[in-house]
């Protein structure tokens, strides 16, 4: 019998360890289904992240519901486990959902999470939130409106790129970069706060985003990278923060509406074509004493028109550089500085209020995007 014993108990430790192995394994690979959604399964960390069912148009096809919860938490196999993450491509292709909520113990949305989700219409992120991967949103053509949590530092490359129907956004104060194309293509996107946080906008970051008439820019912003806001043909001024030092060549190329536009004084050079094609330019304003280097900036304005401010002090300085003294007319500087946009909320109806003209007679003012004032009970007032 103790043989007999032995060889049993040796049978079923080898049987509990291929077991372990395996469950192990298949954690590690992912594809584990609980509910309606697949995850990938940390046993050491006990928690989950939400991958993807099949790839290309297959890809969660057959969801039951267009309006998608993730848990906060999901239970397998009589153990429990956190959902902190929403995984490479684990939604990319799914045309299914049209709202997505996301609990607040999720951290992180991997890159491609819910790219060319073509049907997504809104989304609420974790509030705990921390990074949001390259491509996450790309091309998720319906959605119209998305806040970002305090948590977040960094928006990556072309995380809402080609989203066309973007049209309200709302970016942290915790927000220290914008990179490379995310929101390249937001052809709805109409005005957008850059918080004081953020130190850079990265190449193409608002390119194309044609209905982008107003960009209040935050007090810390030091560079701007190249075709940053290129063929934004609505935007109506850039006014540059103090803190500014350097912008990459045809940063605001084919801005075909700007009329307006601050140069601080710590900007001592222009790279090529920043302002190319901007034919609408009426006023510009440079704080700097000594004339920054440039070349070729300002082709296509109309130099005998457009006006020139420049410290008092510096005037014949500009007169006398390269490329400035092209203007005919320059004047001083005025004693007021231009100012940031006002902050813009929106409505349901998507109006536009002002703070800054938040009341006219005691009257709380609406601005329509077409620059009709209401007031509050409907009644226009010019």
């Amino acid at each position: 019998m103790p043989v007999y014993t032995n060889t049993i108990v040796c049978v079923v430790k080898r049987l509990l360890i291929y077991l372990f192995l395996g469950f192990t394994t298949a954690m590690q690979a992912g594809g584990v289904k609980i509910g309606d959604l697949y995850y990938n399964l940390d046993i050491q960390t006990a928690t989950a992240e939400v991958t993807y069912q099949g790839t290309g148009l297959l890809n969660y096809s057959e969801l039951p519901n267009s309006t998608l919860t993730i848990p906060a938490t999901v239970t397998y196999q009589y153990r429990t486990y956190s959902v902190t993450a929403i995984g490479y491509r684990a939604f990319n292709y799914c045309d299914v959902i049209r709202a997505v909520t996301i609990p607040g113990s999720v951290k992180r949305i991997d890159a491609n999470a819910f790219f060319n989700c073509i049907n997504l219409r809104q989304i609420t992120l974790s509030s705990h939130l921390t990074d949001i991967g390259p491509m996450a949103f790309y091309r998720c053509l319906n959605l119209s409106s998305i806040d970002i949590p305090d948590s977040v530092r960094v928006l990556r490359g072309s995380t809402f790129e080609q989203c066309t129907a973007l049209k309200h956004v709302t970016l942290p104060d915790s927000l220290n970069a914008i990179l490379d194309g995310t929101f390249n293509g937001c052809t709805a996107l109409s005005f957008i706060r850059i918080p004081d946080g953020v130190r850079s906008i990265g190449k193409k970051a608002f390119a194309s985003c044609t209905a982008l008439s107003a960009v209040s820019f935050g007090d810390s912003l030091r560079s701007i990278g190249s075709d940053a806001f290129l063929s934004c043909t609505a935007l109506q001024s850039a006014i540059l923060p103090d803190s500014l030092n350097s912008i990459s060549a045809q940063a605001f190329k084919d801005c075909s509406s700007l009329k307006k536009i601050v140069l601080p004084s710590g900007l001592t050079s222009l790279s090529s074509n920043t302002f190319v094609g901007n034919k609408a330019l009426a006023e510009i304003y440079c704080y700097a004493d000594t004339p920054a280097v440039m070349n070729s900036n300002f082709t296509d304005v109309d130099t005998m028109t457009c006006i020139l401010y420049v410290p008092e002090n510096s005037i014949a300085l500009y007169k006398d550089a390269n490329g400035w003294r092209r203007f005919q007319d320059i004047r001083p500087l005025p004693a007021d500085k231009p100012e940031q946009p006002a902050d813009a909320v929106y409505t349901h109806s998507d109006a536009l209020i002002a703070p800054a003209k938040r009341f006219v007679n005691g009257c709380l003012t609406i601005i329509l995007p077409d620059g009709s004032h209401y007031a509050i009970d409907g009644c226009r007032l010019r």
